[in-house]
């Protein structure tokens, strides 16, 4: 199947208004990971409240719960 990415900044600034997801649930890569061994922050979710991203962390496995951190989107 060939899919069509829009990637028109109207459209992207359409959709971000849409979601209107304002924290996210991060987690460190440590840089030893990568020839310049400097650290990558990854996220891993988007949410509209920060009461769902605790909630999100709270179903991660117990021994990874503590590599995760929530931060605000602006």
């Amino acid at each position: 199947m060939k899919y069509n990415y829009n990637l028109d900044e109207e459209i992207r600034a359409k959709a971000a208004e849409a979601v209107n997801c304002k924290w996210a649930v991060c987690f460190t890569i440590d840089g030893k990971n990568y020839d310049d061994q400097k650290d990558r922050i990854a996220v891993s979710a988007v949410f509209n409240y920060p009461c769902k991203a605790e909630d999100y962390i709270d179903t991660l496995p117990e021994e990874t719960k503590d590599r995760f951190f929530i931060t605000r989107i602006d």
